[in-house]
């Protein structure tokens, strides 16, 4: 199952998922060797109506408005962000959809 904004115009701005990037280096035990690891994070909410179908739990945090990305990339708190889309601002789209 994919998603994607209902409003076509968002695609013009690009929707910016608030998510985390850190590379690692680790000992691999018992190999005594380093191994390089990407590790992501991303920021969750609670589901709007659209997520909430398939995913009752969370769902990404999606900012859609340059002032909230102004915040996210200056280091806001991320309560301040921590909100899902409005309801009704998703479409589920099944595979067939896709092509």
């Amino acid at each position: 199952m994919w998603i994607t904004p209902v409003t076509p115009a968002a695609h013009r701005f690009g929707e910016r998922f608030t998510w985390l990037n850190s590379q690692w280096k680790l000992p691999a035990y018992p190999a005594h060797f380093w191994v390089e690891i990407n590790i992501y994070a991303f920021l969750t909410c609670e589901p709007n109506a659209e997520v909430r179908a398939i995913h009752p739990k969370a769902m990404p945090v999606i900012l859609t408005q340059p002032d909230d990305w102004t915040a996210w990339l200056n280091w806001a708190p991320a309560s301040e962000l921590q909100r899902p889309l409005p309801d009704g601002s998703l479409a589920l789209l099944d595979e067939a959809q896709l092509t």
